[in-house]
């Protein structure tokens, strides 16, 4: 009688005493199973799992874990695994649904990891490392894995084994297959091959003994993932979606957001990183307890050309940007934008442009550059369009020289009343490289030069107006023509576009290969502030306006800067070469009460090569009797008398903010003075006070001034207040008629030359018919700056006219 019962299974009976170095099976029939494998347990070689041919399936629902297990072998330090795996098979999977990769070193009594996870600061661990687990997210459809073997694994007799513990009835299915364990295929084939017989046979795109790129890999790769993932670019997403958690925006449009349960992986596509130097990216990470872990990430760059950096950026965004020369530009879309014909171009002509709608940053980040002494930026910007001056939402152009950690502004804020002048500063005084609203109603350009900045080797630019959330309106800008680079001959002389460094594209009314002037420029300008500004005598006036507030005469408008921006009042270049003195009634405040201590002074500079450089003229402090109005006369120096000199009047200004308001009223630039020839001639300007802009005249004079009034000839007649040309007190033509209701009335001729032979006549009449009135006329001589050389006194009736004068 039998009192127990027992059983055996599986015995095996090792008779090697030693173990082979590796095996490979295709599962194709080829080989015989018991040959390299000691245990399959549910599983089957069969057709399935969208492979070509056999596989080693595992499907059977056999309530216990489903493996495959190797037979012993020699694991040397040069040995490693390779195999292919799917665990989709076309079929629902769980989320549980793993496979474990495993050895033993004891013919199968314990099993280890292949690969422990390895994540520092963990005690031993120096890099991060995957475990041997295989997770169904990523093994939706076929996919190789080649294992570096670690040298715990090194035995005479080791043993593999693939194993699923946990699965659903009827699903988690997978399978494996053509499993190499090998030591003579070089290098594992570099991941992009399949070892066969200890030969390599290459993924498309690589080949040679060790499968290597055929043709050079891409060394850059970027995406702000505003748009669907491209699987060129990212073979692999698990856990990821685009969007914007929350409608909170981390850069501009949407990001990439890595939530919920499951594995989260980014894998990006094979990179020739041989030069990389950095990967940069934009990343937020929110903790909300272990299940409600978040990250996002957005704007991914991995820049492999760090060695090779360009000298040369040129984009006309014609055909939208050229990527190769921009990392990102969040918040901006190519278009077009304002009038276009202020910028010479035609209408259909494309820029970069920044809608005030559009959520997040605004900016645009040029790629790293090598930039010298010799480097020019060049570029066209519209601010605004045509809104007046503001300082809300200004553009910054700013550098990087540590890969975009930091930025600063490419030119700083440079005048001598500077609390804080920058060490990039030299002599010139100039605004910073920040571009406000409505400082030119449409495009301008812009141009740079780093030759004073001290700036040399590797550097990336960005123009950046600020971080928007929903519901903001910031102003709308754009950007067009940009061009990083050498710079031409002579700079085109400020009248011109560079290209390349070897070719300017003039400006209308230039030509040359350096943008000389193809006609003299006008020696006149005469402006009385009635009406709008005319564009033939200004360049550009923001932040001030006509007005009559804030006057320093009793009638007329004068020039009123009391907006925030930029406050400047830029002539066109004129032909001063005969020039010698600029005047004009200037009020620095307004009021009764003194200005406020913290206003900045105003500056008057001329530029002799189109507003590329700027020199100090005069500079005017705000002080507590400055808001009294003053009338300026300033000879201008001989080295800013030149054929081509524009003048601007400029307030700097830290971040266009002002404290106070000022006014020119009634410019006046004249071109006279006294000087005594060898014939002992004089040349004298004739004038009163003056009320206008008025740049013009000649240093020589001239010997005649004839006139009959069929027209009233501004360059012999510089100034008229309360005059008019009409027929008067039976004249037998017009003459200039004082009749108008003005404050003071006068006429001021042009420069003219006397001497002993000189003499004035005039047809004179007063009052015509009433002559019960009367007052009192002068006539003054002036020499330089206003000083009166002599008057006489002529009592005339209340109408009085001048007709047909003769010198």
């Amino acid at each position: 009688k039998h009192s127990a019962q027992w059983a055996l299974d599986d015995v095996l009976i090792g008779m090697n005493d030693s173990s082979q170095t590796g095996f490979q099976d295709k599962f194709d029939g080829t080989v015989n199973l018991q040959a390299s494998w000691y245990r399959i347990q549910g599983g089957q070689v069969d057709i399935d799992c969208l492979s070509m041919d056999t596989a080693l399936m595992f499907s059977e629902n056999i309530e216990k874990p489903r493996y495959a297990e190797t037979w012993d072998f020699h694991v040397s330090a040069s040995t490693f695994l390779q195999f292919e795996l799917s665990m989709g098979c076309s079929k629902p999977y769980s989320n549980s649904h793993s496979i474990h990769l495993q050895y033993s070193l004891n013919n199968g009594r314990d099993w280890h990891l292949v690969t422990e996870e390895c994540v520092p600061p963990t005690i031993g661990c120096q890099h991060y490392t995957e475990s041997s687990i295989y997770t169904s997210e990523r093994f939706q459809n076929w996919k190789r894995i080649t294992v570096y073997l670690p040298p715990i694994t090194n035995s005479p007799r080791t043993r593999f084994r693939w194993i699923q513990y946990n699965y659903a009835s009827g699903v988690d299915s997978w399978a494996i297959d053509n499993v190499v364990l090998a030591t003579g295929c070089p290098w594992m084939c570099s991941g992009h091959g399949i070892c066969d017989a200890g030969h390599c046979v290459c993924d498309r795109g690589f080949g040679g003994p060790y499968c290597v790129p055929v043709i050079p890999l891409p060394s850059v790769l970027k995406d702000d993932f505003n748009g669907n993932l491209h699987p060129d670019l990212w073979p692999e997403v698990y856990g990821a979606e685009r969007g914007n958690l929350n409608g909170d925006t981390i850069k501009s449009g949407t990001a990439l957001i890595f939530k919920g349960e499951g594995l989260r992986m980014l894998v990006s596509r094979d990179l020739d990183c041989t030069n990389t130097v950095y990967i940069q990216f934009s990343f937020k990470f929110i903790a909300k307890g272990k299940k409600e872990e978040i990250w996002i990430i957005d704007d991914f760059i991995i820049d492999g050309n760090n060695l090779k950096n360009p000298i040369i950026l040129l984009d006309t965004f014609d055909f939208g940007p050229k990527e190769d020369n921009w990392f990102f530009y969040p918040g901006g879309n190519i278009g077009l934008y304002c009038p276009y014909s202020s910028k010479g171009a035609p209408e259909e002509d494309s820029a970069m442009v920044f809608v005030s709608n559009e959520v997040g940053e605004h900016s645009i980040t040029t790629r790293d550059l090598s930039v010298n002494e010799n480097t020019i930026i060049q570029f066209e910007i519209n601010i605004g369009c045509t809104t007046d001056s503001s300082s809300a939402d200004p553009v910054k152009l700013e550098f990087s020289r540590d890969l975009g950690a930091t930025w600063h502004l490419l030119l700083p804020l440079c005048y001598s009343s500077s609390s804080h002048l920058s060490s990039l500063c030299s002599t010139e005084h100039h605004p910073s490289s920040t571009y406000y609203t409505g400082t030119t109603q449409g495009w301008r350009r812009e141009v740079i030069h780093f030759g004073k900045l001290h700036l040399c080797g590797l550097a990336r630019f960005r123009w950046y107006q600020g971080f928007y959330p929903a519901g903001s309106q910031p102003v709308t800008w754009a950007i067009d023509n940009v061009y990083i680079g050498p710079q031409c001959e002579e700079m085109c002389n400020g009248h011109g576009s560079c290209i390349n460094g070897t070719k300017c594209i003039c400006d209308p009314g230039y030509s040359g290969p350096t943008c000389k002037i193809s006609t003299k420029n006008s020696d006149f300008l005469k402006d009385d502030f009635e009406g709008q500004l005319e564009s033939d005598r200004f360049l550009l006036v923001s932040g001030g306006k006509p007005s009559r507030k804030c006057g320093i005469m009793s009638g007329g408008n004068n020039l009123f800067f009391n907006e925030e921006g930029l406050r400047m009042l830029m002539t066109r270049d004129l032909d001063l070469s005969q020039a010698r003195f600029v005047q004009f009634f200037m009020r620095l405040g307004c009021g009764k009460g003194v200005p406020d201590p913290r206003s900045q002074p105003v500056l008057l500079q001329y530029s002799l090569n189109g507003g590329l450089t700027w020199s100090l003229l005069q500079e005017f402090l705000f002080s507590n009797s400055s808001n009294v109005g003053r009338y300026i006369a300033l000879e201008i120096p001989m080295k800013a008398r030149s054929s081509s000199t524009r003048l601007r009047w400029w307030q700097p200004s830290e971040n266009g903010h002002f404290y106070s308001p000022w006014v020119i009223d009634q410019d006046f630039l004249s071109c006279a003075f006294v000087k005594t020839s060898k014939h002992g001639f004089i040349s004298i300007t004739i004038h009163y006070v003056t009320f206008q802009i008025l740049i013009g005249g000649n240093i020589s004079g001239n010997t005649v001034l004839e006139d009959d009034f069929t027209t009233l000839d501004s360059r012999k007649w510089l100034l008229h207040p309360g005059g008019t040309k009409m027929p008067v007190c039976g004249s037998t033509g017009d003459a200039l008629v004082f009749i108008e209701k003005a404050s003071t009335r006068y006429v001021v001729t042009t420069d003219i030359v006397v001497n002993e032979d000189s003499f004035l006549q005039i047809d004179f009449a007063a009052s015509c018919s009433v002559t019960d009135s009367c007052y009192g006329n002068e006539l003054l001589v002036d020499p330089p700056l206003s000083l009166l050389l002599l008057y006489r006194k002529i009592h005339l009736f209340s109408c009085s006219v001048i007709h047909h004068n003769k010198n």
